[in-house]
């Protein structure tokens, strides 16, 4: 296996339930292959569609080698009305491996403008479909998810964030499904010569086979950057003040199963 390490730097980003997803690229096995064909064009500034064929190798559990087919199309439209800006990402792919076939779609829209921004995700997955980068999902494979979000900017030093998302997966060995629900809002002060404070709160429900989980968190943030006209008399080149305060709670309810 692989091992490694990640190191996170900047204080107060990483808490207790914080959930850290690390993308990474390795070399598959010799006797697998992979082969590609593309081609992508624009039809103008607004609109880029690709469309791209991939057939790859996949290791069985007995260790034998099968080949997967996959065809998937791209695109990326971009509409303007006024001071409205809309773009649309639909996404769809078809996999084929021996009899099965399975597909996915995803659909993405953003909305903004100078005071909001808006933005909805929908992506499903059959459970036949098959990719060079597996679905998996830390509760099982993702059979569909949903998000949707907006920030609103009342003023230039204020941000009001909110954003929900819902996601169902499903462990591959016994079909049962899991669900993730989450809900986040934060507000966000920034402003030149002030503290930058921040407060922020999330509520995470996961609906599992063996267990369900309700988690509720507050968080605050300050953060000050000493002016350099402040810190000439004290000879320093710089200074700052930060400070975090969180609490959570959580109920968990364990699903017990009795053996007769």
């Amino acid at each position: 296996y692989t091992s490694g390490t990640l190191l996170i730097l900047k204080e107060g980003i990483i808490a207790e339930d914080s959930e850290t997803e690390v993308y990474y690229e390795y070399y598959r096995d010799t006797d697998e292959q992979f082969h590609t064909a593309a081609i992508g064009f624009g039809p103008s500034d607004n609109a880029i569609i690709d469309v791209n064929y991939s057939s790859f190798d996949e290791k069985q559990i007995d260790s034998s080698i099968a080949r997967v087919d996959a065809f998937n199309v791209f695109s990326e439209l971009k509409f303007r009305f006024e001071n409205i800006d809309l773009k649309f990402t639909p996404e769809y792919s078809r996999s084929k491996f021996g009899d099965q076939e399975g597909n996915a779609l995803f659909l993405r829209s953003d909305i903004s403008s100078d005071k909001i921004r808006l933005f909805s995700i929908f992506e499903s997955y059959d459970k036949q479909y098959k990719s060079l980068v597996p679905n998996k999902f830390k509760l099982g494979n993702i059979k569909n998810r949903m998000a949707i979000g907006a920030t609103y900017y009342p003023v230039d030093f204020l941000d009001i964030e909110v954003k929900w998302k819902k996601t169902h997966s499903q462990i591959q060995s016994n079909d049962k499904e899991n669900t993730e629900e989450e809900l986040n809002g934060k507000i966000l002060f920034s402003k030149n010569m002030y503290p930058a404070l921040s407060l922020s709160a999330r509520n995470r429900t996961l609906k599992g086979e063996d267990y369900n989980s309700d988690k509720k968190t507050v968080k605050g943030d300050f953060e000050y950057d000493f002016s350099s006209e402040l810190l000439k008399n004290l000879s320093l080149k710089s200074m700052r003040v930060y400070a975090v305060w969180r609490r959570s709670w959580e109920d968990i309810n364990v699903n017990e199963k009795l053996s007769l």
